[in-house]
């Protein structure tokens, strides 16, 4: 006997799992932070121009929070150091970063830094920091170069831009703004940094975090955003203007 069987097909949707992802408002810096510092370059920009004193503050904690007993190359040059100075030990410190650790590079021309910065990255446990001049321009070529050289040894490059944006080979890209300190009365608090992920090559950006900056553990704190900080000053006397900067002058001065 023949029993003729009868199938029906009927279109069942079928579930697919997509990649795992990090929520952007979940997100904290810390998983934001290890990711990036293992890619060979990173860039860090301020967020305005009165910003750039809080773009080298977080450029030198990016580095000493990694650092540890690797050396650090900083480039820059002659119109950079003359703007935001030379290397300060005592300064350096509050980083992480020691002096018989650092290499500093005084260059002409940014083709010079960026020569010194790829001599460096060519070597294992090397870290640089390469300043990169407002009036010059960082091409994708070059940015390459110093990714290659850091991929093969290991090393890792950050660059300090204040040059016009344009296409680069760096992993991720940071915003920094200076914010306000938390300090007790009439004291200063620990450095603070408002820190925007405005590009990232592995998954989404634009998160953003308010920072302090640990000198005891050398290590970034996230801090809960607090309007009431916001605008608060220290009242008192501060430091006269250098007579050194701003850079444009001393050129001028000197013919």
């Amino acid at each position: 006997m023949h029993v003729p069987f009868l199938f029906y097909f009927i279109p069942v949707p079928i579930p697919f799992a997509a990649p795992a992802r990090p929520d952007r408002d979940v997100e904290t810096f810390q998983t934001s932070f290890e990711d990036a510092a293992a890619r060979p370059v990173t860039e860090i920009v301020p967020a305005a121009a009165g910003d750039g004193a809080a773009a080298l503050g977080f450029a030198l904690a990016w580095c000493g929070a990694q650092a540890r007993d690797e050396t650090l190359l900083i480039a820059a040059t002659d119109d950079m150091q003359a703007e935001y100075g030379a290397p300060y030990p005592p300064g350096l410190s509050q980083y992480g970063l020691a002096a018989t650790r650092l290499l500093h590079v005084r260059a002409h021309t940014l083709k010079e830094a960026l020569w010194a910065c790829e001599q460096a990255l060519a070597l294992p446990r090397m870290r640089a920091l390469c300043i990169v001049p407002q009036k010059s321009r960082l091409t994708l070529t070059e940015t390459r170069r110093l990714h290659l050289a850091a991929e093969r040894s290991g090393a890792r490059c950050v660059l300090l831009r204040f040059d016009p944006l344009s296409p680069s080979a760096a992993w991720t890209r940071w915003r920094i703004a200076a914010a306000a300190s938390h300090g007790a009365d009439a004291e200063l608090g620990r450095p603070c940094f408002a820190a925007t992920l405005t590009r990232r090559r592995s998954g989404p950006s634009g998160q953003s975090w308010l920072l302090e900056w640990n000198a005891d553990e050398h290590a970034f704190t996230q801090r809960e955003q607090d309007a009431s900080a916001a605008g608060s000053t220290l009242a008192g006397p501060v430091v006269a203007a250098s007579a050194h900067r701003p850079a444009e002058a001393q050129r001028r001065r000197a013919g």
